[in-house]
């Protein structure tokens, strides 16, 4: 009998579970920890939120560098254009000291006495800086002029009014109202 337990399935039965994959993936996890779940998602809203200010941050960060570049830029503009004008200025005033050079010579090359004509100044010539004009006595004058003007009347004539027309209005009218009565 020693020889039946060995032939095919002797003595001992061993089973192998087979479970079909549908149901693997079924049994795997149908039950959710809320908790868990809640965790995860004000975690992740908290995430948002900081990323969100990130960007903000970020995007206020990179328009403060455009801002500071287009100014730079718009200086470094100004610049090379107050150079060019200086540079025509300075070639203006050259050209005009060479010509006066020349005319300079052939008057002594003549022997004559050579006569300076002064001009009036050229718009370019003229800075913008503040004229002592604007601030002469004559503009005075005319501001104290014009605030004489608007206080011709003392401050006595000013209070007879007033109170000329406090004592016309009190009686008048039914429905004004003064502190004084």
């Amino acid at each position: 009998m020693s020889k039946k337990d060995k032939s095919f399935g002797g003595g001992t039965l061993q089973f192998t579970k087979v479970v079909p994959k549908f149901l693997q993936n079924l049994k795997k996890t149908t039950e959710v920890d809320i908790n868990e779940k809640f965790k995860d998602y004000m975690n992740q809203e908290d995430n948002d939120e900081i990323t969100q200010d990130q960007l903000e941050k970020e995007a206020i960060e990179r328009a403060l560098k455009e801002e500071q570049q287009l100014e730079s830029v718009g200086q470094e503009k100004e610049k090379l254009e107050q150079e060019e004008k200086e540079k025509q200025l300075q070639e203006q005033k050259q050209e005009i000291l060479r010509q006066d050079a020349i005319e300079e010579e052939k008057a002594r090359l003549e022997g004559r006495e050579r006569k300076i004509v002064f001009q009036k100044p050229s718009s370019l010539s003229i800075t913008k800086q503040p004229n002592a004009a604007k601030n002469s006595k004559d503009s005075l004058n005319d501001t104290i002029k014009s605030i004489k003007k608007t206080n011709s009347k003392s401050p006595k004539s000013i209070e007879k009014s007033n109170s000329a027309k406090k004592k016309q209005t009190g009686g008048s009218s039914m429905l004004s109202f003064d502190i004084d009565e």
